[in-house]
């Protein structure tokens, strides 16, 4: 079935990103995996003070560099941001982890007096070590609860309650990022569909937020009506930094599967461009969280 006539849209649930080479992760921490409990960020967690007795054997977060936002709060292991007033991409914060260093995508929003544009990033541990993971702060309840159940693995039940959100997330555009989180959930739950004109939305008025562009021409492509304005959208979106990291294995699954006789060479180099990144995306982390090899500036 040829691609953008009735195929069908693109699932990706983050595990069919590019499989690096042995060679291209000889850099990076190893990748056994082991069983562990996956971490959450609620209210109770962001007011209670930091415990030195579970933090002792933890390392330091160190923050390197910060683009599009500013720190409020430092401490061993979490850094709290807020967004600046006006940005035009995916706000995102350099770290390092012990000998290891991190680049993380904020979720949060132009500063406003929403508090959209708060979030923490946190060390946390995981079956094969430590890494940064990226918190979308709970004031921003219904986004935080969202975030919280994808990642314990609740889809279904982060999906009804974004069902419940839509109008919050979809009409009022106090919370970009938050929104384009409940679009990835409804994606995953197959109810998006309804939500078009938001995600449409989404896409056209945060041009900073590339994740509503993907979404939105993976839409299209389902209904088989994709044009070549939404190659255009995928080319862009390619050459911006996405929000989510499963939005960005979305994304180059659409470009891989775009009809050959439909593209040029710009596709190509997309794909490229994104599959150079692939091998160092942190796939234990929501936003999307690259590790930096040595040579890595």
């Amino acid at each position: 079935m040829e691609f953008g006539q009735g195929a069908e849209p693109a699932t990706s649930t983050g595990d069919d990103m590019i499989e690096p080479t042995t060679s291209a992760r000889d850099d990076l921490p190893p990748t056994g995996k082991l069983p562990y409990r996956r971490s959450t960020y609620t209210e109770a967690a962001a007011l209670a003070p930091e415990d030195p007795a579970r933090t002792m054997d933890m390392p330091e977060l160190e923050l390197l560099e910060v683009l599009g936002a500013t720190t409020v709060d430092r401490r061993k292991t979490r850094i709290s941001f807020q967004a600046d007033q006006t940005i035009t991409a995916v706000p995102t914060a350099t770290v390092r982890i012990g000998e290891h260093r991190q680049r993380v995508s904020l979720p949060i929003g132009p500063q406003t007096w929403t508090p959209s544009g708060a979030c923490v990033v946190k060390v946390e541990r995981t079956s094969v070590g430590f890494h940064a993971q990226a918190w979308i702060s709970p004031e921003r309840r219904v986004a935080n609860g969202l975030q919280n159940m994808l990642a314990t693995g609740y889809v279904l039940e982060a999906a009804l309650l974004a069902n419940e959100a839509t109008e919050l997330l979809r009409g009022k555009y106090e919370d970009p990022a938050g929104a384009a989180l409940g679009a990835l959930l409804l994606h995953k739950a197959g109810q998006l569909v309804p939500w078009e004109s938001w995600v449409e939305n989404l896409a056209r008025d945060f041009d900073w937020l590339p994740d509503g562009k993907v979404m939105l021409v993976n839409l299209r492509v389902a209904r088989g009506e994709a044009t070549p304005d939404d190659l255009a959208r995928l080319l862009r979106a390619s050459e911006q930094r996405v929000m989510y990291a499963e939005t960005c294995s979305l994304l180059i699954d659409l470009l891989r599967r775009w009809p050959e006789e439909r593209s040029g060479p710009e596709r190509y180099a997309a794909i490229e461009r994104l599959a150079n990144d692939a091998p160092y995306i942190d796939r234990d982390a929501i936003c999307l969280t690259l590790w930096l090899p040595p040579d890595a500036p």
